[in-house]
């Protein structure tokens, strides 16, 4: 009886566990099929639509930036988009062409190491005042 009780309470959450793990690597498909309804049930169905949710959201954001990245990359004009630190975070290629530097080697670099220019410490500063 206890092995019962045992294995009715642990097999679910192993189960459980495991879907987790796959979706905390990115596998979205991950299910859990439970016809308790009790605890476990509920739980197993919230985590269920939880993952329905976490895969609608993951294709939102790649269909956003999907977009971006054909607005960007259409666009004559350069573009960069730096963080707090000054860091690339993306710039579109007419960037690259203007500036003489490589949009997708230079992501996460400063702008003034990014940038082969002789006055890129100069263009960082006047990014740094404007901001």
């Amino acid at each position: 009886l206890s092995y019962f009780v045992a294995r009715r309470l642990v097999l679910p959450i192993l189960t459980l566990t495991e879907a987790a793990e796959g979706i905390a690597f990115g596998d979205f498909e991950k299910h859990v099929y439970s016809n308790a309804n009790d605890e476990l049930g509920e739980l197993a169905n919230s985590f269920n639509r939880m993952s329905q949710e976490l895969q609608s959201r993951e294709a939102q954001l790649t269909e956003e930036s999907q977009r971006l990245a054909t607005v960007l990359e259409g666009m004559t004009e350069g573009v960069i988009s730096l963080d707090d630190r000054l860091r690339i975070v993306l710039a579109n290629q007419s960037s690259g062409r203007l500036l003489g530097f490589d949009p997708v080697q230079s992501q996460g670099r400063p702008l003034g190491q990014a940038l082969p220019v002789a006055d890129a410490s100069r263009l960082a500063g006047r990014v740094q005042e404007a901001m």
